[in-house]
Parts: C-alpha cells; sequence; structure tokens
C-alpha cells in the first residue's frame, strides 16, 4: 500500500494518509520511549517535523536545515502492520 500523506497528533501518534483512501493511525509512544536514534523526536517540535521520503518511508530528519543529513525512518509496511485503522 502506497503512503500519500502523514501528519502529527500532539499525543505522539502518526495520521497516515494510503492510496487507496484508507487512513490509519500509528502510535508512535512506545518507539520513541525506546531512545536511542529516536530520543530526538521525543520533542513535539522535533516530532512534528515528519515527511515521506522519496522510497515512501515515514522520515525525521535530526538536523531541521539539511534534509539527507542524519535521517531516521520507518518503513512503510513496518507503519501500515503497527497501525489501526481511523
Amino acid at each position: 500500500k502506497k503512503l500519500v500523506a502523514v501528519a502529527t497528533q500532539e499525543n505522539f501518534s502518526l495520521l497516515l494518509a494510503y492510496e487507496n483512501g484508507e487512513k490509519r493511525v500509528l502510535d508512535m509512544k512506545s518507539t520513541l520511549e525506546q531512545g536511542g536514534v529516536f530520543t530526538p523526536f521525543r520533542q513535539y517540535e522535533n516530532f512534528k517535523r515528519v515527511y515521506i521520503y522519496d522510497c515512501n518511508n515515514v522520515a525525521w530528519d535530526i538536523d531541521s536545515n539539511v534534509v539527507w543529513n542524519n535521517k531516521v525512518d520507518i518503513c512503510s509496511d513496518s507503519c501500515y502492520v503497527d497501525s489501526v485503522p481511523l
């Protein structure tokens, strides 16, 4: 399924929209709590910089000034499997 839009919610979840019109919600709280590469995104200002990377993955950049620097991404298949229908 092709991901066509992603948006954040203040509760650290993602609203996902797919090419077929399906909408899903992905709760990111447990992923963010694990830390590691996701630590910077515990701050909502960083978390809300989410976008769809050119390979159809959900992504964030640690450095907000350079799109390709320190990218963290989640496979679109994982987003679908781990999310729930809206």
